[in-house]
């Protein structure tokens, strides 16, 4: 066989193995794994200066904005991102031969540092429109120049294990992190309520009551009180109940509708009731319930004869503890709650027909820089709604929203909005009742 023949054989194995456009790919690498031209060589030294400042801009903001375990490890993160652009910029200057590398590597971990960045900004019910286009930007070029760099990029599998090796410490460290802080912040307070009403004696013909209610924080976080009350409510025997008709069971109650679909006679109205007792559940604005604490509220509570039912309630409203930046009043110029007349702008509240409503704003810090940078931060507002004809007087409640939001008049979060922010700042409200039934022989005169 002769040599060129043998050549052409040659080649066309290599075409066989490389597939159609293996000549081309390799041309393709050959002329990218070169160096740099001047102005690719001026852009890509630009691109690693700013992403640079950026990474320990956002370190050294994150580091004043929280002390907490994750908030420290993002801003090592940062500030490691940071230096690895440094370190390219240093290798593109004195034209080092792992140049490629090195920027390859920075410019990738840049590209994951936008990924984080949109998945915050997809957590907040309203981003910031020019942080996405920031980021989406920096995340082109970083790509941009990942796919620029991977030819001359010399990825070794020996010094890529050392480092994994290296790193195992790391790994344990974050999932300590992650088991300890990260988890326990996005998962819903484990908070648990009881309540028990019981007789304990007489006072002349009064039913003297035991009202106790009992809160335990079973998690291993910190547990913000937000708001909370018990209640004690007493219904009479002169009450009658309303006459049922057919066309009401009809109307409420269809076999063809689901099983939500009930009818239940209301024989005892919530507004025909008479509140006995009224106390604040939570105490002082911010109160802290540490993991494994059990808070006990107990009262003496004096029924009069003639008394039909006693229900005694206990609600509590809880979120995981993270920096409160500030505790407001809600309605007419809010005022924070080290300002002396913060109590009264909390009284002062809002009439809305025969119904009137106070309510405290708990203004809450973000996390870290990037929850900071990407939005507005989140605001749990707690109220107390009195004289209302339809539920138990007082009731209470709590929405979680961005200030914004709740500056508008008549809001209600958007079910797509709630999830967002409830997923990433969870509160809960739990609700637990106790009732009380008199015999005949504590009514004689029924």
């Amino acid at each position: 066989m002769s040599a060129d023949a043998a050549n052409n054989a040659e080649q066309l194995a290599k075409q066989q193995a490389h597939g159609r456009f293996g000549p081309l790919r390799d041309k393709l690498r050959q002329q990218f794994a070169q160096e740099l031209p001047t102005w690719q060589r001026w852009a890509l030294a630009t691109t690693l200066l700013v992403d640079a400042l950026i990474a320990t801009g956002l370190a050294v903001l994150d580091l004043t904005l929280t002390t907490a375990l994750l908030g420290s490890l993002l801003a090592a993160i940062l500030l490691a991102l940071g230096m690895a652009n440094l370190w390219s910029l240093h290798s593109l200057l004195r034209r080092a031969d792992s140049l490629h590398t090195h920027a390859f590597v920075a410019q990738a971990l840049i590209a994951f540092l936008v990924l984080y960045i949109f998945e915050t900004a997809r957590q907040n019910p309203q981003p910031r429109p020019c942080v996405q286009v920031l980021a989406g930007a920096l995340g082109i070029v970083a790509i941009v120049w990942v796919v620029r760099l991977a030819a001359g990029a010399r990825l070794q599998w020996s010094k890529t294990a050392t480092t994994i090796v290296s790193l195992i410490p790391l790994a344990g460290f974050v999932q300590f992190g992650l088991q300890s802080d990260f988890v326990p912040t996005i998962t819903a307070p484990l908070i648990d309520v009881s309540t028990t009403l019981s007789p304990i004696g007489r006072s002349g013909q009064d039913i003297q009551l035991s009202a106790t209610a009992v809160i335990h924080n079973r998690g291993t976080r910190r547990v913000y009180v937000a708001g909370g009350l018990i209640r004690v409510m007493a219904y009479y025997l002169h009450h009658q109940r309303s006459t049922v008709t057919p066309e009401e069971v009809e109307r409420e109650f269809d076999l063809a509708g689901g099983s939500d679909d009930v009818f239940d006679i209301d024989s005892i109205r919530p507004a025909e009731g008479e509140l006995f007792y009224l106390k604040n559940l939570a105490g002082r604005p911010g109160s802290l319930l540490e993991p494994g604490d059990t808070d006990t509220v107990q009262q003496v509570i004096d029924i009069p004869p003639g008394i039909r039912l006693v229900r005694f309630t206990a609600v509590g409203i809880f979120f995981n503890s993270r920096e409160i930046r500030d505790i407001k009043s809600c309605y007419n110029n809010p005022v924070s709650w080290d300002d002396p007349s913060f109590l009264k702008a909390v009284q002062a509240g809002l009439s809305v027909g025969n119904e009137r409503v106070v309510c405290i704003d708990y203004e809450l810090e973000p996390r870290n820089i990037i929850e900071k940078i990407v939005g507005p931060s989140p605001v749990l507002r707690v109220w107390v709604s009195v004289y209302n004809n339809h539920v138990e007087p007082p009731t209470i409640d709590y929405v979680m929203a961005t200030g914004e939001q709740l500056r508008c008049p008549n809001y209600y979060p958007k079910p797509s909005e709630q999830a967002k922010i409830a997923y990433a700042n969870p509160a809960v409200i739990v609700d637990e009742s106790s009732e009380y039934a008199p015999t005949d022989k504590d009514n004689p005169q029924r």
